[in-house]
């Protein structure tokens, strides 16, 4: 067994049940898998105050293990603008699809669980308010593969052309 430096390094939870640490990417693994990441946070800029944040592929719980947050959630469909706070030993979750941001009430850590995959920042700004994105459906997660040199089959027998992507030719 190997230790995980939660402060470096994200969690992904895979459905066939592995659990791997892996480097912290805001749009997640290639492979799929429930992220799970834990930040020490001093400021503002630290929970990206300026920026929505949404995750289209799952909800998001927000986890304050020390210190406090602010939780704001975006207007959208004729209802106000929502804010949540969050002290210590208490979690959130945002809903899928729901622009939210977060301001620091007290220096602390956080933990944040989701599917990354397609997660976006857009920044803070006078603009209308707007409809939540469409979920998305999760991503199977992938295998693996090995790298090929360039003329060598992929398939049996079958090499890989100049213009030729992933199951179609161009």
């Amino acid at each position: 067994m190997s230790l995980i430096d939660l402060f470096t390094s994200a969690v992904r939870l895979y459905e066939d049940g592995t659990v791997a640490a892996r480097e912290r990417r805001m749009s997640g693994d290639p492979g799929g898998g429930w992220t799970v990441a834990t930040f020490h946070v001093e400021t503002d800029e630290d929970v990206h105050a300026d920026h929505w944040e949404t995750h289209p592929g799952a909800d998001e719980a927000v986890c304050v293990l020390t210190g406090g947050v602010k939780l704001i959630l975006r207007a959208h469909a004729g209802a106000a603008e929502e804010t949540v706070t969050l002290t210590p030993g208490t979690a959130f979750v945002v809903p899928r699809g729901r622009p939210h941001r977060l301001e620091l009430t007290a220096p602390g850590d956080l933990m944040s669980i989701t599917l990354r995959a397609g997660s976006r920042l857009e920044p803070v700004g006078p603009r209308e308010p707007v409809e939540p994105v469409e979920p998305v459906e999760p991503v199977e997660p992938v295998e693996p593969v090995e790298p090929v040199e360039p003329g060598e089959p992929v398939e049996p027998g079958e090499p890989v052309e100049p213009g030729e992507h992933l199951g179609r030719r161009s």
